[in-house]
C-alpha cells in the first residue's frame, strides 16, 4: 500500500478530532455557582515577633502564610490550587483575645486566581470563627464573589518559631 498526502491527512484530521473529543470531554466547565468544602494546609514561613503597643498588653504581628487547598478532583471549584496570603494578626492579652485579617491571592494549576479576604470574631487562635468572602478573580473565576466560613484544626508552632495549620473552608460562590 502506498502512502499518499490524502492518507496523511485524513489520519491527521482523526486524530485531531479524536484528541478535541478527549480533550472536551475531560475539560469540565466550572459551574458558575455552587457550594463548597475545600481542605487547605498553611505554613508561615517567615514567622515575625510581635510587636507590643502601649503597656505591651496588645501586640501586632504580620504573618506571611503560604498554603495549599485539596477539593474534589479536577474540574471541582479550586482544585489544586496554591495560595500567598498575608494577615494582621492583633493579640489583646488583657482582653484574652485574638483577631486576624487578611488578603489571599489563590491560584490554579491554569495560572487563575481567586482574591479573597478574610477576618476573625476576636476569640482565640484556632477556637474562635473565621470568616471570608471572595472579592474578584481572573480567567475562570473573573467577577467572583462568595462567602466563606473557615475553621483551623492542628494549629501547631515548630520549635523554630513556623506557625502551621490545616482546616476546612466552607461556602458558595458565584461567578457572572
Amino acid at each position: 500500500m502506498t502512502i499518499t498526502f490524502r492518507h496523511l491527512a485524513t489520519a491527521g484530521l482523526a486524530g485531531a478530532l479524536l484528541a478535541a473529543t478527549v480533550a472536551s470531554s475531560t475539560a469540565q466547565e466550572l459551574p458558575k455557582t455552587g457550594d463548597f468544602t475545600i481542605y487547605w494546609t498553611h505554613v508561615n514561613p517567615t514567622p515575625f515577633a510581635p510587636v507590643p503597643v502601649g503597656d505591651g498588653s496588645v501586640a501586632l504581628a504580620l504573618t506571611f502564610i503560604s498554603g495549599s487547598v485539596n477539593t474534589d478532583g479536577p474540574g471541582s471549584f479550586m482544585h489544586d490550587a496554591r495560595g500567598r496570603c498575608l494577615a494582621l494578626q492583633i493579640i489583646d492579652q488583657a482582653a484574652g483575645t485574638f483577631t486576624v485579617q487578611g488578603y489571599c491571592d489563590w491560584q490554579d494549576r491554569a495560572g487563575d486566581h481567586v482574591f479573597e479576604t478574610f477576618w476573625s470574631d476576636g476569640v482565640t487562635p484556632f477556637g474562635g470563627n473565621t470568616y471570608g468572602r471572595f472579592v474578584g478573580g481572573t480567567g475562570k473565576y473573573a467577577g467572583i464573589t462568595g462567602e466563606v466560613t473557615i475553621t483551623a484544626y492542628g494549629g501547631t508552632t515548630t520549635s523554630d518559631g513556623y506557625g502551621q495549620a490545616i482546616g476546612v473552608k466552607v461556602g458558595s460562590y458565584q461567578i457572572p
